[in-house]
């Protein structure tokens, strides 16, 4: 299978993707169906294809085999979840870094689909994961919300913000879970409202997006972000 993720023909590509998530799909239902050592090899060849991938139909593919890999439930496949959701994290703040604000709304859903499964992993006590894990979530996150200000301060939400506001509810739940794992159990971290602020046109939003991603933020200090890693 892994193999056939960089075989010259794009249709056996996407199939190979499409049969990877399935077979984590049917580890995480019925027991795993490889030992974690070759998920874990699976993943890898799954993010490295990504990092080649041109296509969107591949993309989408590689994407949702890598978020079905990071929502495994056994416990056998403890190392293959957590490779998975920190090459998903990092895979996708490549991506989100590589476009223009403006050109960001023709990857709102495979952002939106990322961002999900990566929430859904991390808001599961049940898993173990790495800060290193939490850190490319948050990393992931805060790239998108980098981009939606811009879109903000650029105005390219004028005309329509309802797209704006479903990436930044994903965005913002996915860093809100990614510094509650940091944190730890007991520890309280502050909810944000940017998407409520954006839908209602709030002159707050852009402060409250500053002061969740800029320079000094308690979201930094938690990571050990640098100062300019989201914000100039």
């Amino acid at each position: 299978m892994s193999d056939a993720l960089s075989d010259p023909d794009a249709g056996v590509r996407v199939f190979a993707a499409v049969q990877a998530r399935r077979v984590f799909e049917v580890s995480s239902d019925n027991g795993p169906a490889l030992t974690d050592s070759q998920s874990s090899e699976l993943v890898d060849a799954l993010a490295d294809a990504m990092a080649d991938s041109d296509s969107r139909a591949m993309t989408e593919a590689l994407i949702r085999a890598l978020g079905a890999a990071a929502q495994s439930r056994p416990p056998e496949m403890s190392s293959a979840r957590a490779a998975a959701a920190t090459r998903l994290a990092e895979s996708m703040s490549g991506l989100v870094s590589s476009v223009e604000a403006i050109d960001l709304m023709g990857m709102r859903d495979p952002i939106i689909i990322a961002a999900s499964s990566l929430t859904r992993t991390l808001s599961d006590s049940g898993n173990r994961l790495s800060s290193e894990t939490a850190k490319a979530a948050a990393g992931f996150g805060g790239d998108v919300l980098a981009r939606l200000l811009t879109r903000e301060i650029e105005g390219l939400n004028d005309a329509d913000a309802s797209g704006d506001i479903r990436l930044l509810r994903a965005a913002e739940s996915l860093v809100y879970f990614a510094r509650q794992r940091q944190a730890g159990s007991g520890i309280a971290v502050p909810q944000t409202n940017l998407a409520g602020l954006l839908e209602s046109g709030s002159r707050d939003f852009r402060r409250e997006l500053v002061a969740l991603i800029g320079p000094g933020s308690g979201m930094l200090d938690q990571f050990g972000f640098a100062d300019d890693r989201f914000v100039e």
